[in-house]
């Protein structure tokens, strides 16, 4: 399935003719999905042992950016950052104007597998695919109502 999208005017730019692409989601998958799809696709592993290894990398994680470390992985690089202002050189962080922030990448892995492996379908502005189980459903319903 390509990935769709649709052409925006460019604020960013003063070219009256830049345009820039917007990506439209076809689904949102949550972790239990992604453990499924393991799973389908032939896992030895089971989805409690599969949890498992989630959470521990899940804390690894977190233990290390606490540490101000960068995780790099095949799949996602994290790089902890600091947003706001500093109110010049002397100033230090004020959690009532600065946050911690983690700066996400997307890993080799990941950029390789995506510039070989997704097509992409433009889509007028507005215009949205058709969620062809929706309408067959209406058409279903107003059959049996009759």
């Amino acid at each position: 399935m390509p990935v769709h999208y649709y052409l925006r005017e460019n604020q960013l730019t003063e070219e009256p003719n830049d345009y820039m692409a917007i990506a439209i989601s076809s689904n949102q998958y949550d972790l239990e999905d992604v453990i499924k799809q393991m799973i389908k696709q032939g896992s030895t592993v089971t989805r409690p042992d599969i949890l498992s290894v989630i959470d521990d990398f899940n804390s690894a994680v977190e233990t290390l950016l606490q540490q101000g470390a960068t995780i790099v992985t095949p799949i996602v690089s994290f790089r902890p950052s600091i947003r706001g202002v500093f109110d010049g050189v002397d100033d230090a962080y004020d959690p009532s104007r600065h946050q911690i922030m983690v700066n996400l990448n997307p890993g080799k892995r990941l950029r390789s597998y995506l510039n070989g492996n997704i097509t992409t379908q433009k889509e007028r502005r507005g215009e949205k695919t058709p969620n062809w189980t929706a309408i067959l459903m209406q058409i279903a319903v107003s059959r049996t109502a009759f």
